[in-house]
């Protein structure tokens, strides 16, 4: 492994970012995979809720890269409403296509396959299905995309009554951002003590609850553009605090699952963990070309794979395939590997790259 000689303009194409998404890619696909072996491995299953956290990764890195393009067009002079249109534009071409082509395709096999279909709704279309509650079996993984997509919605409209109160962007996307955080976490608490929440269902995957999901990659952002000589002088050891920090959140989570901390503050602690590692990663790449060029493609899929790795190609193979023998379990284990990593390539190749070379022109 090496560190990058040079790095990267911020706004383009990082190989370091590419392996922590690629990362991330590997640990999403492990937590999910593995559940394929919990029949005959019970214990497995811990070791796939600390790879799901993958998804955490996501959200940091979003709310970084995304935070650069916010101080890109929010510059010194002006931050027009027309920037803000072209961003929303650039955002929306990139997702919604995929996104859409994603519940047809689930649809289709809910209707003739899996019987998954029942509890879809006109909240799918924009992005509402995980509001206050989740635990629908149809596309379950689209709650993450409903919490990322208000997030760039939302944030960007009120960044800008923040840069006319405070002149400093810098200050401004702070300010915003603890905001995000301190109304998150109140949300969070008062839930948690006026009710009784499901830890994964309403406090992990519900929009209410994780509107501060990404901020943490914002801030990152923030200290990117503002502080740039600290962001890489000190990244071994915001690397060193942001593992250490997910190693007390996962044992929080296992020994502690019933507190205030596992059920409110958790949930600060995990993406602000891999938010620190974002600058480490940043100035980083393999020594071995093939590796960085492995870990580029993973993240150039990442999101087609998103789309259809769990529903419906998981859902399809354990309704023909029991998990019941390991012959068995390799098997689908074998048959989900290929199959979701074929489909993503060609989703990515054949209709999310023509949409991305369609927002070039």
């Amino acid at each position: 492994m090496k560190e990058n000689s040079t790095l990267n303009n911020p706004y383009e194409r990082n190989v370091g970012l590419d392996i922590m998404r690629g990362a991330a890619f590997i640990m999403i696909f492990g937590g999910h995979a593995l559940h394929l072996f919990t029949v005959m491995f019970p214990a497995i299953a811990i070791l796939s809720h600390v790879l799901r956290n993958g998804i955490e990764v996501y959200f940091s890195l979003s709310g970084f890269l995304i935070g650069n393009i916010i101080f890109r067009l929010f510059n010194e002079t002006e931050h027009s409403s027309s920037n803000l249109l072209h961003f929303y534009k650039r955002r929306w071409i990139r997702t919604l296509p995929l996104y859409y082509l994603g519940i047809i395709i689930n649809l289709i096999a809910g209707v003739f396959i899996t019987g998954n279909y029942h509890d879809f709704s006109w909240k799918f279309l924009f992005f509402l299905q995980s509001f206050s509650e989740t635990g629908f079996w149809f596309y379950p993984v689209s709650y993450s995309l409903c919490i990322e997509e208000w997030f760039y919605l939302l944030f960007p409209l009120l960044l800008i009554p923040s840069c006319y109160l405070f002149k400093n962007k810098v200050k401004a996307v702070i300010i915003l951002s603890l905001m995000y955080i301190l109304a998150a976490t109140c949300i969070r608490y008062h839930i948690f003590k006026n009710g009784d929440p499901h830890w994964d269902a309403d406090m992990r995957k519900t929009l209410l609850c994780r509107i501060d999901a990404s901020i943490y990659g914002i801030m990152m952002a923030a200290l990117f553009n503002g502080y740039h000589h600290l962001f890489l002088k000190y990244r071994l050891q915001l690397l060193i605090i942001g593992v250490l920090m997910f190693l007390t959140a996962v044992f929080i989570h296992m020994r502690m699952y019933n507190s205030i901390i596992n059920y409110v503050w958790y949930f600060n602690l995990v993406p602000l963990a891999f938010a620190l590692c974002i600058p480490w990663f940043y100035s980083f790449s393999f020594r071995a070309a093939w590796l960085n060029r492995l870990f580029t493609w993973l993240s150039f899929i990442s999101f087609a794979f998103y789309i259809i790795h769990l529903s419906p190609v998981m859902e399809v193979i354990v309704l023909f395939v029991p998990t019941n023998t390991w012959t068995s379990v390799i098997t689908a284990f074998s048959l989900f590997t290929c199959v979701s990593l074929v489909l993503a390539h060609l989703l990515h190749v054949y209709f999310e790259k023509p949409m991305m070379n369609l927002v070039k022109r």
